[in-house]
């Protein structure tokens, strides 16, 4: 049985390409239209502020299952510690330690040495940091900070952003030109850890067995019953086998 792939992928697993083909097409596609009346309809969105990603086509998770797995592989765009937002400044293009120095804080305002002395050195004030940060990227005005605002995550690994609206999660993604087979949907299957190609690979070598059986009876011209009982028996299984996966049953 053939099952639908992406045609333009460089995957060169074809049942790890046809189960992420799977899972996209269990999606319902949205317009920025569509999109931004289920917003309206959600009382937790700023309607006006509400950021879209680029690429003007979205995708409904309709199956739970996948919506709970998706979900918990999203993360905030919002930088929530010191690290992240080291990340956020590096890829903006400012200097990091600058940024620190205007937000160290005197260590024994906070804490104290083991003996018991009062401590000398200068402390990072973390949440001052990370939110110093935050209004930067916002003076930047860069379009991740209001998607970043608007509520969208990032889905990890994969670059495809998700939302929650209306109680239900919508992915979309903020590029163009390029194949998305290969850059999103093909490592948010793996990132998902589903085991649909290993199925459909175990399929296609019983598959290729029932094809050389059904060649077995093909040469033997219908002769089976001089065949002895146990291999006829075989032979006749392995064909309804064959018979049913190629049939499209799931």
């Amino acid at each position: 049985m053939t099952r639908p792939m992406f045609s333009f992928s460089n995957e060169t697993d074809p049942h790890i390409n046809a189960a992420a083909y799977r899972l996209v097409e269990q999606m319902a596609h949205l317009d920025a239209e569509a999109l931004k009346g289920k917003a309206a309809a959600d009382p937790d969105i700023e309607d006006e502020c509400l950021a879209l990603p680029m690429w003007n086509t979205y995708w409904l998770v309709s199956d739970s299952c996948d919506k709970r797995a998706i979900e918990r592989l999203c993360c905030s765009m919002m930088p929530e510690d010191e690290d992240e937002a080291d990340a956020l400044l590096a890829n903006i293009g400012i200097d990091v330690e600058e940024i620190k120095r205007d937000h160290l804080s005197d260590c024994y305002e906070c804490r104290t040495c083991q003996d018991g002395d009062a401590c000398s050195e200068p402390e990072l004030d973390e949440e001052a940091y990370v939110q110093a940060v935050i209004e930067m990227w916002d003076e930047c005005n860069s379009d991740d900070y209001w998607l970043a605002r608007s509520g969208w995550q990032v889905v990890a690994g994969t670059g495809i952003l998700a939302l929650e609206v209306d109680g239900d999660l919508v992915l979309g993604i903020d590029g163009a030109g390029y194949s998305f087979a290969d850059s999103h949907w093909i490592p948010l299957y793996k990132e998902l850890g589903y085991g649909w190609h290993k199925r459909y690979a175990r399929e296609a070598r019983i598959g290729e067995a029932a094809r050389d059986v059904a060649a077995v009876f093909s040469n033997l011209n219908g002769k089976t019953a001089d065949l002895p009982p146990k291999l006829r028996a075989a032979l006749q299984e392995l064909q309804a086998a064959y018979a049913s996966l190629d049939s499209g049953r799931d």
